[in-house]
């Protein structure tokens, strides 16, 4: 009866502690002082603990832990009680205020305050501006409150879109930095560079590295650039150079409107043109 009795205080406090890591490490938003709420873990039709390594594991259809608004669902849970390492797999979804994200896999490292999602990894920021964010692998650091996305990561707003070898993103600040092979699409164009820094509040890119605009017969490069998306220009400098159709111009500062396709160029401009057809 003890023996009995232990081991179910036991899987008691290892599904609280289980439930909590999850929440704390998948949680974007700041702590409260509030009272703790109410914990609810159902879905487990099998649970198997090793008591040599303290390990704990639990399927179900799926397996679901809810407190307050976070829920968490995944059909394969385990839980190292020595390592405080909880890995969620086999299809794992979650679910709070502020945004809801699945992935294959979903491992937490309590004592590092680290979460790692893998395998189709899908995050998207609730609210009236939403923001989703997808990638193969993205990890989430807790004490920074920020994620990093890597492996074809894709950041997308409305009608504007960043790709990029990695993504990291800070929803509290609505900046996200994207290097490696970036690519930005906009409607009034798209933007390629090593490195982007996206201000989402102001709508601003801040590129650096082969940058490249482009829109229809518009073609631009630079080192650094800076495109203001909500009035449709980019301000190109570091041997900018422009193509307009067949005519060119180079100079140390060119600002392009790329819906008016008006290009003003200071600094040293050179132009080479080419007259019109009659």
């Amino acid at each position: 009866m003890w023996r009995l009795r232990s081991l179910r205080n036991r899987f008691e406090v290892a599904l609280v502690t289980l439930a909590w890591a999850l929440v704390a490490a998948a949680a974007t938003g700041p702590a409260t002082a509030q009272q703790p709420l109410q914990l609810d873990v159902t879905g487990a039709t099998r649970v198997e603990f090793n008591d040599s390594v303290g390990v704990w594991e639990l399927y179900g259809n799926p397996v679901t832990v809810r407190r307050g608004l976070v829920v968490l669902k995944a059909p394969a849970v385990r839980y190292n009680a020595k390592d405080q390492i909880v890995i969620a797999s086999s299809g794992v979804s979650y679910g709070d205020q502020m945004l809801i994200a699945s992935a294959g896999t979903v491992t937490v490292w309590l004592r590092e305050g680290r979460a790692v999602a893998e395998n189709d990894v899908q995050v998207a920021y609730r609210g009236v501006d939403p923001v989703d964010l997808r990638a193969a692998r993205v990890e989430l650091l807790q004490e920074q409150r920020s994620l990093i996305a890597s492996g074809a990561a894709r950041l997308a707003r409305g009608s504007s879109a960043i790709t990029a070898d990695q993504i990291e993103y800070d929803h509290a600040a609505r900046r996200a930095v994207a290097a490696g092979a970036v690519q930005a699409r906009t409607p009034d164009g798209r933007l390629g560079a090593d490195r982007v820094e996206a201000r989402l509040a102001t709508e601003e890119f801040i590129a650096d590295g082969h940058v490249v605009v482009t829109r229809d017969t518009v073609e631009g490069h630079a080192a650094h650039a800076v495109f203001r998306q909500q009035a449709g220009q980019v301000e190109l400098s570091g041997d900018a150079l422009v193509h307009l159709g067949r005519n060119m111009v180079q100079a140390q500062v060119i600002t392009i409107d790329l819906r008016a396709r008006r290009v003003t160029a200071t600094g040293r401009p050179h132009l080479v043109g080419y007259p019109a057809a009659p």
